[in-house]
């Protein structure tokens, strides 16, 4: 396993979110927390620390190649999004959400040696993919890649085994993060 971003430092509240740090694992991390809880503004921040003057980015490496993908801002049908492939531009037309998403966010698995940025890649998503995305995932981390997405996916979620918790800003085994979130409905 690889590490490209050690930590995040948020010195200073951005959007409603209010100081913390988090260092990160090698392969792996899953960012949780319930809707306007700051998860993909993290990942904003990551991806352009030059955003916000408030924030500190400790990196493992020099030079950290990094791929962000965000399955709103990158999704083919809303952004004219073109690959250069007539047969896809077209068939996105008549696709569902999850149908065009799905191939882009699994190309994951092929990603070597750098520093992944996902913000909810299962949005659209069936459960069955989303078990196809968790096995993109682990390809990624094998192939050297440093992980980090923000997600609501039990897959994901489980698969991780740690969760970085934007409400309460700290690592909690997956099971107890959604125990306390799902109450009596998980059962683990």
């Amino acid at each position: 396993m690889s590490i490209k971003i050690k930590s995040f430092k948020l010195k200073e509240s951005f959007r409603g979110i209010k100081p913390f740090e988090l260092v990160f694992k090698p392969g792996l991390n899953v960012i949780v927390g319930d809707n306007g809880a700051g998860k993909s503004t993290l990942l904003r921040l990551i991806e352009d620390e030059k955003m916000f003057d408030g924030c500190e980015l400790c990196v493992a490496e020099k030079g950290v190649n990094l791929r962000m993908l965000d399955t709103e801002k990158n999704n083919p049908r809303t952004q004219g999004y073109f690959t250069g492939n007539i047969a896809y531009e077209v068939g996105v037309k008549f696709q569902s959400h999850g149908e065009v998403i799905f191939p882009l966010v699994e190309a994951v698995r092929d990603f070597k040696n750098i520093l992944v940025l996902l913000d909810e890649p299962e949005s659209g998503v069936s459960l069955k993919n989303q078990l196809k995305l968790v096995k993109a995932l682990e390809d990624a981390v094998k192939n050297r890649c440093q992980v980090i997405v923000s997600s609501h996916s039990y897959p994901i979620i489980l698969k991780a085994g740690d969760v970085f918790n934007m409400d309460s800003k700290t690592w909690e085994k997956s099971e107890d993060f959604l125990k306390k979130s799902l109450g009596g409905l998980f059962k683990g």
